[in-house]
């Protein structure tokens, strides 16, 4: 079985009137994602992704040069944990989304 992954990136960063800083706004995605709209192929498997991490930067005071990073994972029976350096918690938030 091949393992296949897709990793999207989403910049976040605004540039204006000389200065930098980071957009604040809630991103919302699904958690399961489609991609037979946008590939092409007949004898293709179907492009499904499960989504199964997120890494989120937190900035002090809307810096994007300073902050710190914490990451969101899902488990095989589905529950959400967050994970931040050395702790691990569980995290019901997610849930409420997808």
């Amino acid at each position: 079985m091949v393992l296949i992954v897709l990793i999207f990136g989403l910049l976040v960063l605004l540039h204006q009137e000389g200065k930098y800083g980071k957009i604040n706004k809630c991103i919302t995605f699904p958690d399961m994602l489609d991609m037979i709209p946008f590939m092409t192929g007949t004898g293709d498997v179907p492009p499904l992704y499960m989504l199964y991490a997120v890494v989120v930067h937190l900035d002090t005071l809307n810096a994007s040069f300073s902050g710190h990073y914490v990451a969101y994972v899902k488990d095989l029976q589905g529950s959400w944990f967050r994970i931040d350096d050395t702790e691990v918690h569980p995290f019901l938030y997610f849930s409420s989304f997808l």
